[in-house]
């Protein structure tokens, strides 16, 4: 009766002329192929000399429809059925390992000598860290709903031994929504799975202020895994517009994640005012940006210095950096921060490792000269943060 009610006010809702014609039908006076429509005169409906009337076909057409809208009531039962499935297969994953460390507790117990081969079974079995191990204990986080932060999705999936890809996007609609962008975000991340990117791209745009810093910066690797080098700029852009072109914590963003290829990024196409960057994260984009071009130009590459500066760059909080109120000198910044200290400080040291390890070696004679410059600028933003610093302490 349900139903029946619910169908019937979706009928005089639509505004279909089909289904209004169907409307008419079932409303009409004159209905003496109602009961061949609900198939209750089986000897005329089959008859031969009924088989091209007209009017028979017009009474497929209207069943048709009306069983369109019967079936678009029915419950999703496949998705229900996979929730049930996973369940039970976690349920068993558990059950199958209480027995596996039972049995070897017992065989621990009647034979203690650790040269025995119930030693090393038991050894290895302690070692939770297999693909499906890992798979099971993510399911069972989300059962027991003790899933409540993107560090726990990030632990098992981003782990090198998780390889349960497929079986992981099949249940991806039993999780909420924040743990679907989280999970299919990092399954991308992972698998380069064309078909999550043609699914969820646009949900993981709508979703970027809602992710985890950690995950934003693997957006921003994921965005890029199918841009050439020529059209890398534009890309990023064009997605950049959609989740807030305004922000400069977005382009630190970008140059912390796509460091290797940060010589095809051009800062100006970003449509950031420089006025937004503060001088650390400004020289932060021109170092990392000029290592990445030297890293293409070089086989020995500069990777290594480029890792080091963007760590630094993320323990010392750079992208929290906000600039001076008024466009203050920093030598007159109150609010300045230890972090930036602590980052000038850091990228000094590493700026003079690297011009170090360029003597005496060709290949970086342009590199060590352009540092020359950078170095230059980098000590006078150590000197000025320094000082500000001390007087704050006062």
């Amino acid at each position: 009766m349900k139903r029946f009610f619910s169908v019937g006010s979706k009928l005089f809702k639509s505004e279909s002329e089909e289904l209004r014609k169907t409307i008419k039908f079932l409303t009409s006076k004159d209905n003496g192929r109602l009961s061949s429509l609900l198939g209750l005169d089986s000897s005329t409906s089959t008859s031969p000399s009924r088989s091209n009337d007209p009017g028979l076909q017009q009474d497929k057409e209207h069943v048709e429809r009306i069983l369109k809208l019967l079936n678009t009531s029915l419950p999703e039962v496949e998705t229900k059925k996979r929730k049930v499935e996973a369940h039970y297969n976690v349920l068993f994953s558990q059950l199958k390992k209480l027995v596996e460390e039972s049995v070897s507790v017992n065989d621990i117990t009647k034979y203690p000598n650790k040269n025995d081969p119930s030693h090393t079974y038991e050894t290895e079995n302690k070692n939770p860290s297999t693909s499906l191990q890992l798979f099971d204990q993510l399911m069972m986080l989300k059962y027991t709903n003790k899933l409540i932060n993107s560090n726990q999705i990030s632990s098992i999936i981003l782990n090198k031994e998780f390889k349960e890809f497929e079986k992981l996007q099949s249940v991806i609609p039993l999780f909420n929504e924040e743990q679907k962008l989280n999970i299919s975000l990092l399954l991308y991340y992972r698998s380069h799975n064309p078909h999550l990117l043609k699914e969820f791209k646009e949900k993981w745009i709508q979703g970027y202020p809602t992710l985890h810093v950690s995950i934003k910066r693997l957006f921003w690797r994921c965005m890029s895994f199918s841009c050439n080098d020529e059209n890398l700029t534009f890309e990023i852009r064009d997605i950049l517009k959609k989740v807030g072109s305004q922000d400069p914590s977005n382009v630190i963003l970008i140059y912390q994640s796509l460091y290797k290829r940060a010589l095809y990024l051009d800062y100006a196409v970003f449509e950031v005012p420089n006025n937004l960057l503060t001088h650390n994260q400004d020289l932060f984009v021109k170092i990392i940006t000029l290592l990445s071009e030297y890293n293409e130009k070089i086989e020995s590459g500069t990777t290594k210095w480029l890792i080091k500066i963007v760590k630094s760059s993320v323990d010392n909080k750079l992208l929290m950096e906000k600039p001076s109120a008024n466009n203050l000198d920093i030598k007159k910044d109150p609010n300045i921060s230890i972090y930036q200290y602590r980052f000038i400080r850091a990228l000094d040291i590493e700026m003079h490792e690297i011009f170090s390890s360029c003597k005496d070696k060709p290949e970086f004679q342009n590199l060590k000269s352009e540092l020359k410059e950078i170095l230059s600028f980098v000590r006078e933003e150590e000197m000025d943060i320094k000082s500000q610093l001390a007087l704050k302490f006062i």
